[in-house]
C-alpha cells in the first residue's frame, strides 16, 4: 500500500514511480487509468510477479522477459499467447532453466 499520507493527494506518474521502484508489486494499488508502459516496467523490474499487474493492452514480450529475468516465477504470468512455445521468449526460457540447474546442482554438491 502506498505511504497513507500520500492517498488523498493527486499522485503523478513520477510519485507513483518512486515508490514502484521500491517495491514493484504496488503497481496494483495505481488507478487503473494511471497505469503506464513506463511504471509496468519498472514493476516488473523491481519484482517480476507484478506482471500479475499488467493490464492485458500494456503486456509486450519485453514486459515478460523483463519479468522472467528478475523472477522466474513470473512465467505463470505470461500470457498464452505470449508463452514460450509462441515466441521469443523460447531462447531465454531455456537459458533460464540451464541457468537454474547450475544453481541447483551448485547447492547439491556443497
Amino acid at each position: 500500500m502506498f505511504p497513507v499520507n500520500r492517498l488523498h493527494v493527486k499522485r503523478t506518474e513520477e510519485s507513483y514511480l518512486a515508490d514502484i521502484k521500491n517495491n514493484g508489486l504496488l503497481l496494483d494499488e495505481v488507478p487503473y487509468k494511471e497505469i503506464t508502459a513506463k511504471l509496468c516496467l519498472a514493476a516488473v523490474k523491481q519484482n517480476g510477479l507484478a506482471l500479475e499487474f499488467v493490464p492485458p493492452e500494456m503486456m509486450t514480450e519485453e514486459l515478460c522477459f523483463a519479468a522472467i529475468q528478475n523472477d522466474g516465477w513470473a512465467l505463470q504470468h505470461v500470457p498464452s499467447e505470449m508463452s514460450p512455445m509462441n515466441s521469443s521468449l523460447t531462447k531465454f526460457v531455456s537459458l533460464l532453466f540451464k541457468k537454474m540447474d547450475w544453481h541447483c546442482s551448485m547447492f547439491l554438491l556443497r
